[in-house]
């Protein structure tokens, strides 16, 4: 699913989609277009078109 980055942190992230009802409750981002950096995510909250992401420890590379 495409989604944009609105805010980034250490722990999480903000992101604009356009379905957020659609998402799991735990996925993998891909943040970058070459998909050499992703995190693996818990959905925190969602609005109607904004979600909010927790990461969880270590990136989904080195799980």
């Amino acid at each position: 699913m495409d989604c944009r980055v609105l805010d980034v942190s250490h722990s999480g992230a903000k992101l604009a989609v356009e379905q957020p009802a659609k998402l799991p409750q735990a996925f993998i981002l891909a943040l970058s277009m070459q998909g050499n950096a992703t995190r693996r995510c818990r959905l925190v909250w969602t609005t109607e078109r904004e979600i909010g992401v927790r990461f969880e420890r270590s990136p989904a590379a080195h799980a």
